[in-house]
């Protein structure tokens, strides 16, 4: 329990830009806005004062930014000791927070710098204690998975707050270099692929990079690359795709052209539409699968004097010597 009172304090009192102790990132504050309107401050903020006389937010930073642009001169606080220990006065703010809402992974990412750089909580603490606070079980693997989010840029930052890209793409990302990464989040917000798109772009681009001894953005601005990219006659999802098969083409050129082969065989073979063939996973393996649907015995007895004709056929055995 930390001792407080409740006082009045002029908005110009409180310093608005000592974020020492803030963790909020990217919460809108459009219903805190109107709920301020409406009942006023029903919660007011903690804060504490500094050798200057002035006042540093220890809660409630998004309250407060409610509250002075409502232009309000004056706003009702808990002011707590000035010689608090930092590291007890964060906890509050963690718990403040958590009381009522859950942390995006960039908050989490800030708590954990915060208790790390700002506050000296050694690492076994953090793991054994604040990660189960936040909800994160005991794992010191969360740590080094999150603790990168708050060094990312702005526009990747935003991003993985609202969960458009996952904790584990943006784990991925923290390995290369700002200008790829910028490149890569370009790339994103163009074709907005989902999260498993998202972890084979990230895949294919690293790979060719290192394959071609190139940086990711080089490879990016490639002209066949943003012809597909930037090409807006062509929704999202059909350059997305193209898009993969041209990076799998220069990452395996060998397995593309098998690929396109068996393809153009297929075509060639003229399956009735209710069979179909499946090849072995990356044409590695002997085991072809074989697929029929129908309703009637007599579709099946059609099928089978189909599948004696296809059996016999020169396209689907140089379908299965591609093995």
């Amino acid at each position: 329990m930390i001792d407080h009172e409740l006082i009045h304090l002029p908005i110009q009192a409180i310093d608005k830009s000592d974020d020492l102790y803030r963790i909020s990132y990217g919460e809108p504050i459009n219903r805190l806005e109107d709920s301020i309107k409406k009942a006023g401050l029903l919660n007011p903020p903690l804060v504490q004062k500094k050798q200057n006389g002035r006042y540093r937010i220890v809660t409630g930073f998004r309250r407060m930014q409610v509250v002075a642009q409502l232009l309000h001169e004056s706003v009702p606080v808990f002011v707590t000791e000035s010689n608090i220990d930092h590291l007890r006065l964060f906890e509050a703010a963690i718990l403040d927070n958590i009381s009522i809402r859950t942390f995006n992974p960039v908050e989490i990412s800030i708590v954990l710098n915060k208790l790390i750089q700002d506050f000296g909580a050694v690492t076994e603490s953090v793991i054994n204690k604040y990660l189960p606070m936040l909800g994160l079980g005991i794992n010191p693997y969360v740590v080094k998975r999150y603790f990168p989010l708050q060094g990312f840029e702005e526009p990747i930052k935003q991003a993985v707050a609202h969960e458009e890209i996952s904790v584990e793409v943006a784990g991925h990302l923290a390995q290369f270099k700002k200008r790829d990464r910028l490149s890569l989040w370009a790339l994103f917000s163009f074709l907005h692929p989902g999260k498993n798109n998202q972890r084979k772009l990230l895949k294919l681009c690293g790979d060719i990079a290192r394959l071609k001894n190139m940086s990711i953005e080089a490879l990016l601005q490639q002209k066949n690359i943003r012809a597909i990219v930037e090409d807006e006659k062509v929704s999202p999802p059909h350059r997305l795709e193209k898009l993969m098969r041209t990076l799998l083409n220069e990452r395996y050129p060998e397995f593309s052209k098998t690929q396109m082969r068996y393809e153009a065989l297929q075509k060639k073979l003229k399956l009735p539409p209710s069979v179909t063939i499946s090849a072995p996973d990356h044409f590695e393996g002997e085991d072809y699968a074989l697929r029929i649907t129908f309703k009637q015995t007599d579709e099946l007895n059609t099928l089978s004097n189909d599948l004696k004709n296809i059996a016999q056929n020169e396209h689907l055995r140089e379908m299965i010597n591609l093995t």
